[in-house]
């Protein structure tokens, strides 16, 4: 069986939700920032919940800019496909819910951003650190598993 890695979405304020990335073994990677839930929009919206497959993407302008930011490491963006209505679903580096696009940004630190809406900083250093292991979930056929409400073991409630 393939590998799965959750991404846990913790709280949402008007614009962002903030959420963390953990491996299988329930170690954190990371944060993780997305748009607020907008009825699934394309580009303003966070994906639905579920369970979806990560990818390699070795074409467009996402995969340009990350292979010259990154061109000691990049093999190729970070995409989860099989989104419901939905494609170009990203993991790549940025700060506030107006850089997601539709897409997941993970980060070191949450934080707020000029508008006081939820954040996550030191994005391109959490990108460069969890990237070789997105590349090994990829090429192992690995999914990502999406979830809004929290495990009964974290005491949390829905989002």
């Amino acid at each position: 069986m393939s590998a799965e890695w959750v991404l846990q979405r913790l709280e949402q304020d008007a614009h962002a939700t903030l959420g963390e990335l953990r491996d299988p073994k329930g170690n954190r990677l990371c944060w993780t920032l997305e748009n607020a839930w907008r009825n699934n929009e394309r580009r303003v919206s966070r994906i639905p919940a579920g369970r979806y497959r990560v990818i390699l993407r070795d074409f467009g302008s996402w995969n340009d800019r990350l292979a010259a930011r990154f061109p000691a490491i990049h093999r190729g963006a970070i995409e989860l496909i099989d989104v419901p209505g939905r494609s170009a679903i990203l993991i790549h580096p940025g700060n506030y819910h107006t850089d997601t696009l539709g897409c997941i940004l993970p980060g070191q630190i949450k934080g707020r951003g000029p508008d006081d809406s939820l954040a996550v900083l030191q994005s391109g250093a959490a990108y460069a650190a969890i990237y070789p292991r997105l590349v090994d979930l990829a090429q192992s056929a690995g999914h990502i598993r999406v979830r809004d409400e929290r495990e009964k073991t974290h005491g949390g409630t829905a989002l």
